[in-house]
C-alpha cells in the first residue's frame, strides 16, 4: 500500500506541473490589454505602460512563466494588482466558503443519489423505476445556472422563504475564526448564526447538489443491478438467508467501490466547478474571486485561483484512487 501511496505521489509532480502552464496559457489568451482592464479606458498611455512594466507583461511569455513558477516554488502567489492585498491571503478567506458550499451540496446530494438508485434498482423495469430515471436524467441536464436563478426566484423572490444571496444576513457581524460560517458559529457558541447561516446555504447547495444526486444515483442503479445478478447472491438466497441480509452484505456492500469513486470525483467537481452556482448566490467564495478577477484581467490572481481549484481536484482524485485501493487490494497490482 505505501508502495502504491508513492507511484500516486509522484504522479503529481508532472500533473502540478502540467496545471500551471494550462492556467498560465489560460490567462494570457484572455482577450484585452490587462493593464487597460485594471486602469480604465481613460488613463494616460505612460501610466499603462508603467503598469505593464510593473506586472512583466512586456517579457517573453517563456520568462514570465519563469518568473511565476519560480513564485510558486517559493510560496509566494504574489500581489493582485487590482486590490493590492498578497493573493495567498485573499484565496484564504475565500476558500472556506467554497468548500462549505461543495461539502453540503454532497451531504445533500450523495445520499439522496444513493437513496434514488437502490430504489430504482431493486423496482427495475417498474413505473418507479422510469420515475426515477427520469428525474435523474432531467436534474443532471438542466443548466446550473437555470435552476439556481428559478429557486432563487420561486423560494428568494416570490414566497421569500430562503435569502437570496450572501452567507449571512449582516456579514461581517459574524466572528471569524475558521472562516467556515457554520464552523464558527458553534465554536463562538452563536445559534442564531448557526440558523442563519443554514437558512442561508439551502439554496445553493440544493442547487449545487442536483448533479452528484443524479449521478450518484445512476452509478448506484447500475453498480446495485450488477451485484445482485451475481452468482454468489442466487446462491446465498438459494441457502436461505433472508433478502434483507443478502441485499445489506452482499450486494449494497460489494456495491460501493463504484460508488466511491463517483463520490469523490463529484466533490472534486463541486470544489472546482461551483462558479456559477456563487456568483448567482454571491456566496464569496474562490469561485467568485476568479470571475471577479477575470473581469479586472487580475492575471496572478486569476492563475492562483485557478491552480488551486485545480489542486483540490487532482488530491480529491488521488485520495479517492487510495480509498478504492484500501477497499480492492487487485487494484494496488493493477497499477
Amino acid at each position: 500500500m505505501t508502495a502504491y501511496v508513492a507511484r500516486r505521489l509522484l504522479l503529481l509532480v508532472p500533473t502540478l506541473l502540467a496545471l500551471t502552464v494550462l492556467a498560465f496559457l489560460f490567462v494570457r489568451a484572455l482577450p484585452g490589454d490587462a493593464a487597460v482592464a485594471i486602469l480604465g479606458p481613460n488613463a494616460s498611455a505612460e501610466s499603462i505602460e508603467r503598469l505593464r512594466e510593473t506586472l512583466g507583461l512586456n517579457l517573453p511569455l517563456p520568462q514570465q512563466y519563469g518568473e511565476y513558477l519560480a513564485g510558486l516554488l517559493s510560496g509566494d502567489l504574489g500581489t493582485s494588482a487590482v486590490s493590492q492585498r498578497p493573493i495567498a491571503g485573499e484565496i484564504g478567506a475565500r476558500l472556506p466558503a467554497t468548500i462549505e458550499l461543495s461539502v453540503a451540496a454532497l451531504l445533500i446530494g450523495v445520499p439522496l443519489g444513493i437513496a434514488l438508485g437502490r430504489f430504482s434498482a431493486r423496482r427495475a423495469g417498474s413505473a418507479a423505476d422510469a420515475t426515477s430515471t427520469v428525474v435523474a436524467v432531467v436534474a443532471v441536464s438542466v443548466p446550473v445556472f437555470v435552476l439556481g436563478l428559478t429557486l432563487q426566484y420561486v423560494f428568494a423572490v416570490l414566497l421569500n422563504w430562503f435569502p437570496a444571496i450572501g452567507r449571512v444576513t449582516n456579514s461581517g457581524a459574524e466572528e471569524r475564526i475558521t472562516g467556515f460560517v457554520l464552523l464558527d458559529a458553534i465554536l463562538s457558541g452563536r445559534p442564531d448564526l448557526l440558523l442563519d447561516g443554514l437558512h442561508h446555504l439551502v439554496l445553493p447547495a440544493v442547487t449545487l447538489a442536483a448533479v452528484p444526486m443524479a449521478v450518484t444515483a445512476r452509478i448506484a442503479r447500475a453498480a446495485y443491478l450488477a451485484e445482485s445478478r451475481r452468482p454468489h447472491v442466487r446462491i446465498a438466497l438459494a441457502k436461505g438467508l433472508a433478502p434483507a441480509k443478502v441485499r445489506r452484505d452482499h450486494i449494497a456492500h460489494n456495491s460501493w467501490p463504484p460508488l466511491v469513486v463517483v463520490i469523490g470525483l463529484q466533490l472534486g467537481a463541486l470544489l472546482s466547478g461551483g462558479i456559477i452556482t456563487e456568483n448567482i448566490f454571491g456566496w464569496g467564495g474562490l469561485g467568485s474571486l476568479v470571475v471577479s478577477s477575470i473581469r479586472t484581467r487580475d492575471y496572478l490572481v486569476i492563475q492562483s485561483g485557478l491552480l488551486v481549484l485545480a489542486l483540490i481536484y487532482v488530491l480529491v482524485n488521488m485520495a479517492v484512487d487510495v480509498v478504492n485501493a484500501r477497499i480492492d487490494p487487485r487494484l494496488r497490482s493493477a497499477r
